[in-house]
């Protein structure tokens, strides 16, 4: 008998604490309520009816009495401040602030101007823009014009198709295979794309249509076979140069000492 009057004793304890705290929600939900926030009153409401219910549970099962189950009401209840945590995930900030009240914060939801210290006083003039003085710079490629253009020449031939495809008669690797576009051929097949993708529709070409990108492709394999024979043709003219200086010089040589003899 002593340790179940302990046991209520402890029971009744506890049941107060729950019902100061159910007070002070009481008070804090009606200040809420009065500033129209809908959502801390529902959510305030629903904590405070599930106390009560627990409460309400506790009591009767320390007084014995079980005519009414409160199980079922108190799982519903649960289940509500359940539904409501990722509503409270969302909102944390905007109730962050709200509990907090009228406290000072560094952090905002948009900038303030008038914290800036960059404002100019009255008296003071808007100082003008120097650039900042730096050394200059000293060119040091001492290579002639003509030798840089015959090394970009070299350059340009060593992506050529046409010296590709000697190569590749000379060597016994794979031949690898490659298609290129000229600027017009890429524009047409783009513009076709993207008029596919948007609308959902594939595009079937006329006749002329074929004739016109065929003529397209055979210009632009001429025109880099072209631009390759003209490469190669400017880079054996400068070595026949080349040659040429080099021949002269030794003819001037020789005669040199032909005369000294």
């Amino acid at each position: 008998m002593e340790e179940g009057s302990g046991k209520s004793q402890d029971f009744a304890v506890l049941i107060k604490d729950i019902f100061s705290r159910v007070s002070s929600l009481s008070q804090h939900s009606q200040k809420l309520n009065s500033d129209k926030n809908s959502y801390m009153d529902l959510k305030l409401n629903l904590l405070l009816n599930y106390f009560v219910l627990f409460s309400s549970k506790l009591t009767k099962d320390v007084s014995g009495d079980n005519k009414d189950d409160l199980t079922k009401s108190l799982i519903k209840h649960k289940c509500f401040v359940e539904r409501l945590k990722p509503l409270d995930h969302k909102l944390q900030y905007q109730l962050d602030k709200i509990a907090q009240g009228n406290v000072d914060e560094d952090f905002k939801l948009k900038p303030n101007p008038n914290g800036m210290d960059t404002q100019l006083t009255v008296n003071e003039k808007p100082g003008i823009y120097k650039p900042p003085k730096l050394q200059a710079a000293i060119f040091t490629d001492k290579t002639k014009k003509s030798e840089r253009d015959e090394e970009r020449l070299k350059k340009k031939l060593a992506r050529s198709s046409l010296v590709k495809s000697l190569k590749d008669e000379l060597d016994d690797n794979p031949m690898e295979i490659k298609s290129g576009r000229n600027k017009r051929l890429k524009e047409i097949e783009d513009m076709q794309k993207k008029f596919e993708e948007e609308n959902f529709v594939r595009i079937q070409l006329s006749k002329k249509d074929k004739k016109v990108r065929r003529k397209l492709e055979r210009q632009d394999d001429n025109e880099d076979e072209m631009e390759d024979v003209g490469a190669l043709m400017k880079l054996m003219k400068s070595d026949k140069k080349k040659l040429d200086q080099s021949l002269n010089y030794k003819r001037k040589k020789m005669k040199f000492r032909e005369e000294d003899d």
